[in-house]
């Protein structure tokens, strides 16, 4: 399966990403505050602070939890207090559109010290925080796990518990100043019952509802090697819970793809060792 998942990454051209953010429904459990589209999400955050240098965050996509791309973070933090469509109420009782009480996502760290992430109430800083590693909260923040964990892990926290009623409107990365941080599979969900549903979709553990085949199917190729990066997204997702099936038809379509020969060859490579 990871073989799989590597070839679809190595075939990916750099993602032109669309101007949009997740769009809420009300009955929609879960919203992705940070999946993919990470370099909109980059866009976002530069464009809100007024700052051009965006240096400190960048597109990965060789280092992922789950997807395509994850987020890269050096220095001591990126903020934005106020994104457009983020508006989510967080409450004890979520039933009604952007209404929420749980938060999930994966984070690692290289270099050591700690690394950060913090969440906005109406475009304001206080305290509501998680955190990995040694760092002085103050008392304000929830300290994790007293290390930086240096492989991928899944964090989920209730944040009715941990923070009260209040209305997330923006978010903070940070990798405290030393080495580099990445974020992945940033939810929000009414339950836990709800992330775990996602969760597994985004895994490639969710059994498909109808077979990948014919039409379907190369529409589904299309996206995953097209320029738009949502639908990209959304392909790799269809491909994954039945990729040890695919490796037939990646053996035939991946050579006609124009992509580095050496990256190609790789991807090549993998496909035998399933």
């Amino acid at each position: 399966m990871f073989a799989i998942a590597l070839s679809f990454s190595l075939l990916l051209p750099v993602q032109k990403v669309p101007a949009v953010k997740p769009v809420v429904k009300a009955d929609d459990p879960v919203v992705e505050l940070l999946d993919e589209s990470i370099a909109k999400t980059i866009g976002d955050i530069v464009g809100q602070t007024g700052t051009p240098n965006n240096g400190d965050l960048k597109v990965e996509r060789d280092n992922v939890y789950a997807g395509l791309e994850s987020l890269k973070q050096t220095g001591q933090e990126r903020h934005a207090g106020s994104l457009k469509g983020w508006a989510f109420k967080i409450v004890e009782r979520p039933a009604g559109p952007n209404e929420f009480r749980h938060i999930r996502f994966a984070w690692k760290k290289d270099g050591g010290g700690s690394v950060l992430l913090g969440f906005a109430n109406d475009n304001s800083w206080s305290g509501k925080r998680y955190i990995g590693g040694p760092y002085a909260l103050g008392g304000q923040g929830h300290t994790v796990v007293a290390k930086a964990p240096v492989e991928w892990t899944v964090v989920t926290r209730d944040l009715f518990k941990d923070f009260g009623v209040f209305n997330l409107t923006g978010i903070l990365f940070s990798s405290a100043s030393t080495g580099t941080a990445y974020f992945d599979h940033v939810l929000l969900g009414r339950s836990v019952e709800d992330l775990d549903v996602a969760t597994d979709a985004a895994l490639g553990k969710a059994k498909p509802k109808i077979a990948l085949t014919g039409k379907l199917r190369d529409a589904a190729w299309a996206d995953l090697i097209g320029d738009d990066g949502l639908k990209a997204s959304a392909a790799f997702r269809t491909f994954l819970p039945v990729a040890a099936e695919q490796v037939e038809f990646l053996g035939a379509n991946m050579p006609k793809q124009k992509t580095d020969s050496a990256k190609l060859a790789r991807a090549n490579a993998c496909i035998p060792k399933l």
